[in-house]
């Protein structure tokens, strides 16, 4: 079974997982910290490995044009399903391919912003695929990479299962396997990728912890209370930028610009 096979085998326990008060969360930080970052103005926006276009459509809702990129076909049919439901499927193009393939499609820099959300702790070769994204983005434009924080495992072990024994073993973890969508998972820390993120020509704009303290928080069941998720939304949003918060969130969301 191929990676892409097996996101498509997976498309029903993920989208039973995007209602989940986490991802909902996840992706209200993530539209928060970009939004610092975008002007008002209509923009070009390449969303790789975009899926069923949980960044996608919100922003196309806003008026920006949108190219969703994604290997696996059912994520793409969710995504247009979910598009042509909210009215804004002229605004959103689709491509079903790689990464890598990109070049292909689009042999210049034609994009105002271009997010890869959740992409990099899969691909094998971490530092091409970001030449790769650099490549597809105007001068001066915007990058926003996400990828789970190598630093966030040994504090869940610790937190959440209380299991110091993996939290010792996972101090320098650099891989772990993805349950959700039965593949390899590769970890990095934020400053790995902000330095291949500079080496590659860009220039930081804003380093971002994405949900800083919900995923060391035992009680799940306090987190689907309204009242509670109001409070704890409140405080991700307010340390997402602060120093050390960040350090330690499970995600890292680097924002930053292209610089020829």
């Amino acid at each position: 079974m191929t990676s892409a096979d097996r996101f498509d085998a997976s498309i029903d326990h993920w989208l039973h997982l995007m209602t989940e008060p986490w991802n909902r969360l996840r992706y209200t930080l993530y539209r928060h910290n970009l939004a610092r970052h975008m002007t008002g103005e209509a923009l070009s926006v390449l969303d790789i490995g975009g899926g069923n276009g949980g960044d996608s459509i919100p922003l196309a809702l806003q008026g920006h044009q949108v190219a969703l990129v994604d290997y696996s076909q059912k994520m793409l049919d969710e995504a247009i399903k979910q598009a042509r439901e909210q009215g804004v499927e002229d605004q959103i193009s689709v491509h079903h391919t790689t990464l890598k393939s990109l070049p292909t499609i689009f042999p210049e820099a034609a994009f105002d912003v271009v997010l890869c959300h959740n992409v990099i702790q899969y691909v094998d070769d971490m530092p091409q695929a970001i030449k790769i994204i650099s490549e597809l983005t105007r001068n001066a434009g915007i990058i926003s990479i996400i990828s789970t924080n190598r630093y966030s495992e040994t504090l869940q072990a610790a937190t959440l299962r209380m299991d110091l024994d993996e939290a010792l073993s996972k101090l320098d973890v650099t891989n772990t396997h993805s349950l959700v969508f039965d593949t390899p998972v590769n970890y990095y820390s934020a400053q790995e990728v902000i330095d291949v993120l500079t080496a590659a020509g860009c220039e930081l704009l804003g380093h971002y912890g994405v949900r800083c303290v919900m995923d060391y928080i035992h009680d799940n069941d306090a987190k689907g209370d309204p009242e509670f998720y109001q409070k704890l939304e409140r405080l991700e949003l307010a340390m997402s930028d602060k120093y050390p918060y960040y350090l330690t969130a499970r995600f890292f969301q680097i924002i930053t610009h292209r610089r020829l």
